[in-house]
């Protein structure tokens, strides 16, 4: 399978709104990244509280290379954990903080107003 290539895609218009500056940050206050239980680095070992630190700045290179059409997700980083009582492994897949930020903005905006209902009965 190939590689996503930036800038290649005929999906119509810019999500400039759906993925502002605004939008992101609010994304990201509601992440788990922002808190002290962060999620594990991706592939470019970027921790969130290195991302956290120069927050506005990541911001607007996200939305500055959004805008241009050159963001790329990137690749995933492997990770091997023991099952419990057995000699499998069970394996996962870590995203880097910044595709995470970008996957929960658009979880938001497609679960807010019902575009995508996701009803958890549980």
């Amino acid at each position: 399978m190939l590689a996503p290539q930036p800038g290649r895609t005929n999906w119509g218009p810019k999500p400039t709104r759906l993925l502002s500056k605004s939008v992101l940050r609010k994304a990201w206050e509601r992440s788990r990244d922002s808190s002290r239980r962060a999620g594990r680095p991706g592939i470019d070992n970027e921790t969130a509280e290195r991302f956290n630190a120069k927050l506005d700045a990541n911001l607007d290179e996200i939305v500055k290379r959004l805008q241009k059409s050159q963001y790329g997700f990137s690749r995933l980083r492997v990770v091997f954990i023991p099952k419990p009582d057995s000699e499998k492994e069970r394996i996962i897949c870590i995203p880097t903080v910044r595709d995470r930020l970008i996957q929960r903005a658009i979880a938001e905006h497609l679960t807010s107003k019902n575009r995508l209902p996701i009803n958890n009965s549980s």
